[in-house]
């Protein structure tokens, strides 16, 4: 069914109780001054779905929160309790070690797993799966040409330490980062997933039928 058809569903079905239940704890991310970029300040271990397998939103990730895409935003706000599952998304869009279908799907299990009511999730789900290639293209291209997604422990430390300041955006703070070439696909010193293609595969398997 196209997202078309999902949308006659109307919302007024998931409207008084999108979730079910409060994650055990919010993830811990700092906006920037415009509020339209927020870096993680500690990482995110995340268990998928069922599974045994964990994957780990690194400390220094930039994320828009931006899974849901922005006509939805009205409805389903972008720091609902589906937020965790959105910087997963977020992160594995950026990522790209997995595929974005395995990206998507991820992101419905940990829905799932946040309470997010059957309506709601099929609803975020089809529209991330008809219009998340442009996201997924445009990350790849930045990805490419050496953009940042990571700020390093340094500027993450001093940044936190500094009082909230409206012109202290993510594009002003990103060009004052010194380009470090030997900083493996912009994620810092340590990728605490260094098998995530697999982790994806393994991750979605265990989730099957779910």
């Amino acid at each position: 069914m196209r997202l078309s058809g999902f949308l006659a569903i109307g919302f007024m079905t998931w409207s008084l109780s999108a979730m079910a239940q409060q994650p055990l704890r919010p993830p811990q991310i700092a906006p920037f001054g415009d509020s339209q970029w927020w870096v993680m300040t500690e990482a995110i271990p995340t268990r998928i779905g069922r599974s045994e397998e964990i994957i780990t939103v690194p400390k220094g990730f930039v994320t828009d929160l931006a899974s849901i895409p922005r006509f939805f935003w009205a409805t389903f706000p972008k720091t609902g309790q589906y937020m965790s599952a959105a910087i997963l998304h977020d992160y594995l869009y950026w990522d790209q070690r997995c595929t974005r279908e395995q990206a998507d799907r991820i992101f419905d299990i940990e829905m799932k797993s946040y309470g997010v009511n059957d309506t709601a999730r099929t609803l975020i789900f089809s529209a991330v799966s008809e219009l998340g290639a442009s996201a997924w293209q445009a990350n790849g291209a930045a990805k490419a040409g050496g953009e940042l997604r990571f700020l390093p422990e340094p500027q993450l430390a001093h940044f936190l330490s500094q009082p909230f300041d409206a012109t202290r955006t993510w594009p002003v703070i990103r060009s004052q980062i010194p380009r470090d070439p030997t900083r493996s696909g912009n994620s810092g010193a340590t990728d605490p997933n260094s098998q995530l293609a697999t982790v994806c595969a393994r991750a979605i398997a265990a989730n099957a039928g779910q």
